[in-house]
């Protein structure tokens, strides 16, 4: 039940291909395809967070560092030929899955119950992060992220969200005290989508990346 409910089976379903020149951008990102250099692997491993759990060839960041101390060209020596070549060794993709209760269940008979925690290749994740701080950049320059965005964009951080949230709501309530009338009450909609990164159809996000 917990393999069937944390591990679903990939989207596969036929759809139709997406327009060609559906997406489109007059924005150069060639220079976010340049070899990945000193300067940005040292920044990567300075933001890694110590002391976390590592995959299954027990090679942790503190390792990764101390490496990349004593011969700063080798890892982006290594991560720019994966990027060349457009390879993410298997090695990396293998991981120590650590299926762990949620505190409070009233119940762990349901698979929801559980949260997994995929422990993989340090390697792996630290390369994952240099290309993911990429992506935000070109999808920036390009237009193809929205500057109000909160996630995976460099100074907007969850507090940044915060605040714009409390900010109109803090000004709404002070002028209606200040007129003498009765504060509304604030209220704030989410919605969660149950499920989403699993959803994700695969050739319809490589086509994406294509475009």
């Amino acid at each position: 039940m917990l393999r069937n409910a944390l591990f679903p089976p990939v989207n596969a379903t036929p759809r139709t291909r997406l327009p060609p020149g559906l997406l489109t951008s007059t924005k150069d990102i060639r220079h976010h395809t340049k070899p990945v250099t000193i300067q940005e692997t040292h920044l990567a491993i300075v933001h890694l967070k110590y002391g976390t759990s590592v995959g299954p060839d027990d090679i942790s960041y503190t390792t990764l560092r101390h490496f990349n101390t004593a011969a700063h060209h080798l890892l982006p020596h290594l991560f720019t030929a994966c990027l060349t070549w457009g390879t993410h060794p298997p090695e990396w993709k293998t991981a120590n899955c650590m299926v762990i209760p949620k505190p409070g269940k009233k119940t762990y008979s349901n698979p929801k119950s559980y949260r997994p925690f995929s422990l993989q290749s340090c390697f792996g994740k630290l390369l994952k992060s240099i290309v993911a701080k990429r992506l935000s950049q070109a999808a920036l320059t390009c237009g193809a992220t929205h500057p109000s965005q909160m996630g995976a964009q460099a100074e907007n951080s969850a507090i940044d969200a915060l605040l714009r949230t409390i900010t109109p709501i803090a000004r709404g309530i002070s002028q209606k005290k200040a007129a003498n009338k009765t504060p509304l009450r604030p209220a704030v909609l989410t919605h969660d989508i149950e499920g989403a990164f699993n959803q994700v159809h695969p050739a319809t996000l490589w086509e994406v990346m294509q475009q």
